[in-house]
């Protein structure tokens, strides 16, 4: 394997460009490289197989330069022994020899260096789970992005011409945890892509049940992709997932524990005052809304832009984004055209 895409704001981070920053990623983030980008269809991926993009170095709104490998490698050693840097990520697409490719580059990296490794892929069998474990791979991510069966054939799989299945899914996130442990397999959940609060909130609670790591994203459109014009959810909306998700996974609460319209399926009650929710919002600091996933990554503006409305905080929150988050919290949603009630 000659080349690797690496985040744009990770290649920076390893002196590979330049490139200004508000904040530094805590991640070194790869991306197998493909000329053709990857085989799946998933509608909201510039790398899916009948994305409109032509040059496949964009991954949400991030580019992803290529570089050789054996140089990116290099750095990330440096960069982790220097403590610049928590965890690598390597992601992964589906073409012919990405299975090959991953167990290879987890190995070479791996071979001499304990270095936090995350691989976010899709379902494999668990004869290749067992050998990422054995090569040291630190965890596994295997997103389902969609909060339903009907929303993830629409978006990745039979409507969309798209090779996956939910039932699949969740069978390898099973089979995940047995393989490398409570607490060791992370999945991925979209916000806006057309559910409803209530059924987002009670798979989040499946997902903590299951002592699986559940990480959060809003939905951005980009260009060229099936869902291109499809609007993002609203802030006070993501606002809300963020907080139902850290009562849910830190036990304050259930999913049961919470009240929701019976039309809209919108959230209209926590099962505990206002007072107590700022409470927790300010003794936490605010971390509920910053980037949620495996430990040490934090994904600086992969779904946000720079001076626009920032969903995961890629840092400590200043008293100013907690107050600005609890106040977006408890009041009404302003619809600007540009965003969906989800």
């Amino acid at each position: 394997m000659e080349n690797i895409r690496i985040s744009a704001g990770s290649a920076s981070l390893l002196g590979l460009q330049s490139l200004k920053m508000e904040t530094l990623p805590t991640c070194v983030h790869l991306l197998q490289y493909s000329t053709l980008g990857c085989s799946a269809n998933c509608a909201f991926c510039p790398q899916a197989r009948q994305s409109i993009i032509g040059n496949k170095k964009w991954l949400s709104r991030v580019s992803w330069p290529r570089f050789p490998w054996n140089s990116v490698k290099t750095r990330i050693k440096e960069a982790f022994k220097k403590g610049i840097c928590l965890r690598v990520c390597l992601q992964t697409v589906l073409c012919n020899s990405w299975i090959d490719d991953m167990i290879y580059t987890a190995r070479d990296l791996l071979q001499d260096e304990t270095v936090p490794m995350s691989i976010a892929m899709t379902p494999v069998n668990r004869q290749t789970m067992e050998v990422l474990h054995d090569i040291g791979v630190d965890r596994i991510g295997i997103a389902l992005d969609a909060s339903s069966k009907g929303i993830f054939s629409k978006i990745k799989g039979k409507k969309i011409s798209g090779p996956f299945r939910w039932e699949t899914h969740l069978d390898a996130l099973h089979e995940a945890l047995e393989v490398f442990g409570k607490g060791r397999v992370t999945t991925h959940l979209i916000v806006g892509l057309g559910e409803t609060e209530k059924q987002f909130t009670r798979l989040m609670q499946e997902i903590h049940e299951q002592d699986i790591t559940l990480g959060l994203f809003a939905f951005t459109p980009v260009r060229g992709t099936a869902l291109s014009l499809h609007p993002r959810p609203t802030i006070e909306c993501y606002r809300r997932m963020q907080l139902a998700r850290f009562l849910i996974t830190r036990g304050f609460k259930k999913v049961d524990d919470f009240s929701f319209n019976k039309i809209t399926g919108k959230i209209t009650g926590w099962g505990m005052s206002r007072a107590k929710i700022e409470q927790i919002v300010h003794e936490s600091k605010g971390r509920m809304f910053e980037t949620t996933g495996c430990p040490g990554c934090n994904r600086p503006f992969y779904t946000s832009k720079p001076g626009g409305t920032i969903y995961n905080h890629p840092a400590p929150l200043s008293n100013q984004d907690i107050t600005s988050a609890i106040q977006i919290l408890f009041q009404e949603e302003i619809h600007d055209g540009d965003e969906l009630d989800c």
